[in-house]
């Protein structure tokens, strides 16, 4: 149902959606140069498919390719785990130019077409680095357009907490994977524009237009072939955003929504059963529950801070004021939405982090047979983290503050702050080791771009995206498309003040 005295919703301004668009893009794709080919997880699994899918070897029992010299090197091992530069790997980089190509296996090869066939064409043309970097910028482009969309549809029914908690979900971490060659950036760009425009329709109903109900199928049939099980991840996203607002008197359009899930679901499932690849590192839920037990608590509690970056493989945390800052600002919404009315909304956010932890159990698997442990990645759970983000923020749409423009400013500010400073991390992890005083130390590594120039750019790019959000959030402060009448709860209430 539409939302009565609003009517349709315009979206985001031309000017304003492109540069949104330009300078996320633009921030993914540095993301995407700052680090040496190989060097983003399971990179080199990852685009060593994405050629063999182009050259034709992939079929539904294919389990070995062949792939040139400079693309079967797991670069990696050089410097992953260990206290070295992403430099170590030139030496054997240029000596495989002059290899002949070379059988290899990936366990890339049980997972859906979609990204590869988005960018691993520039694998086919130039198979080397170039080719990986290409196939880089242009996930980097694709998950920026996503997000933007996402904003444009929130930006039709949210007020000025939602839209700090969009921006919220744009992690280091998040935006370290648009910029990468690993399917995941696209499955976190899907699932935040799954959840914006699945808020829309129960919202908007046949006020979001033809436009909102094709791009809930596009997302939700991405989802379904953008990653191993992704379609489970489908109907997730969408209950958690569609249940509690059906609780709150908003009436989605079950039968479309229904469709979507089925085909998303009939997507995934097909592409399991059809290329029904066996992946021999995977273990049964007891061995994984047994391994989680024996894990040490400090591993334990990487898996909240990898939602914010962990960087090279996953041995190189931020410094912990970066994820304490974003935690902070995370706690501004959470203690907006708990003062919300909005019980539904707030108790469906605070149930998505067990359901992640179950999730993450239940997804994992015994890295190395000699570690006797799993290593559980935060990154895998980000769409519910997202989806935590988002709820709250629905909720705290409902709540009056006096001092909401000073609140966005303050919110936005510290999001630029965390985007920067982690940049700063990465390079010097790649450029100086480890654990290396970049002051006192010398560079065995440089990017391509002058790394000063990465620098200069990430900060001109932050920048500009926040005055622009800053902007965007502002002009929507106020607003409480959720409830049932402009300005009350689901429940008739008027929205909770805090201050005077």
């Amino acid at each position: 149902m539409a939302v009565r005295g609003e009517g349709r919703r315009q979206g985001l301004p031309a000017k304003r959606f492109t540069g949104l668009f330009l300078l996320l893009a633009t921030l993914s794709g540095l993301w995407a140069v700052a680090s040496p080919a190989g060097a983003i997880p399971d990179e080199y699994m990852h685009y060593k498919y994405a050629y063999a899918l182009w050259s034709g070897q992939v079929d539904t029992d294919s389990s070995s390719y062949v792939v040139p010299a400079s693309l079967a090197l797991a670069r990696h091992k050089c410097y992953a785990q260990k206290d070295a530069t992403a430099g170590c790997s030139l030496a054997e980089v240029v000596a495989s130019e002059q290899q002949p190509a070379q059988p290899v296996v990936t366990t890339a090869n049980f997972y859906p077409p979609l990204f590869y066939v988005v960018a691993g064409w520039t694998l086919r043309l130039s198979p080397d680095d170039s080719g990986i970097l290409g196939g880089r910028l242009v996930g980097a482009v694709l998950c920026s357009f996503l997000v933007v969309l996402a904003i444009d549809r929130l930006y039709r029914i949210a007020g000025a907490p939602t839209m700090v908690a969009l921006l919220l979900c744009l992690t280091p971490m998040a935006v370290y994977f648009f910029g990468g060659f690993n399917p995941q950036g696209l499955e976190l760009a899907l699932a935040l524009l799954l959840l914006g425009v699945t808020a829309e329709l129960a919202v908007q109903g046949k006020g979001a237009g033809k436009a909102g109900w094709w791009l809930y199928f596009l997302a939700a049939a991405g989802m379904a072939i953008g990653r191993p099980f992704g379609f489970v991840w489908v109907p997730l996203l969408v209950g958690l955003v569609a249940v509690p607002l059906w609780i709150l008197g908003h009436r989605i359009r079950l039968r479309v929504v229904a469709v979507g899930l089925v085909v998303a679901i009939l997507l995934g499932t097909a592409w399991m059963i059809g290329f029904s690849v066996v992946d021999p590192s995977r273990t049964n839920p007891g061995t994984t529950v047994g391994a989680v037990l024996s894990n040490s608590y400090s591993r334990f509690m990487q898996f909240p801070l990898e939602w914010v970056g962990n960087f090279g493989h996953l041995d190189t945390p931020l410094p912990l004021a970066v994820p304490a800052l974003w935690f902070f600002a995370l706690g501004g919404v959470l203690v907006m939405g708990l003062a919300s009315t909005r019980t539904p909304l707030v108790v469906t956010a605070l149930l998505t982090i067990p359901l992640a932890v179950a999730v993450a159990l239940v997804m994992e698997y015994r890295t190395e047979a000699g570690w006797g442990w799993v290593t559980i990645q935060g990154r895998y759970v980000l769409p519910f983290v997202f989806a935590f983000i988002l709820l709250l923020g629905f909720a705290a749409d409902s709540v009056r503050i006096s001092v909401a423009s000073r609140l966005v400013v303050t919110l936005v500010l510290i999001w630029s702050v965390i985007q920067v400073w982690a940049m700063l991390e990465l390079l010097r992890r790649n450029m100086f080791g480890q654990s290396a005083n970049p002051l006192s130390a010398d560079s065995s590594w440089q990017p391509t771009p002058d790394a000063w120039l990465i620098v200069a750019g990430t900060f001109v790019c932050v920048a500009g995206l926040a005055w622009l959000y800053r902007r965007t959030s502002l002009e929507v402060k106020g607003r409480d498309l959720l409830g049932s009448q402009p300005g009350t709860t689901g429940s008739g209430q008027e929205p909770v003040s805090l201050g005077a």
